[in-house]
């Protein structure tokens, strides 16, 4: 009775050992460069936008959002 208590044992633990929490690692994209001429560029654009009396809300809330996103990945993937 004793030798079939260690084995369950053994064998109890040995299935425990594969239960160790794995080591997760996200998948990051690819951090996406902008020049200073690139937003220079966008800006100039949603500037003609704005004297044309277009006010933009969707896209200004898009941009404001993306913003945020591109921060955080940045900090979350350490990105430059």
């Amino acid at each position: 009775m004793a030798r079939f208590k260690t084995v369950i044992s053994v064998v109890m633990l040995s299935g425990l050992a594969g239960c160790a929490a794995p080591e997760v690692k996200g998948l990051c994209p690819g951090y996406v460069h902008y020049s200073q001429d690139d937003d220079q560029s966008l800006l100039a654009e949603l500037q003609i936008a704005d004297q044309n009396g277009q006010t933009l809300p969707v896209t200004h809330l898009y941009l404001r959002d993306y913003g945020k996103q591109r921060a955080a990945l940045k900090v979350i993937c350490k990105g430059d």
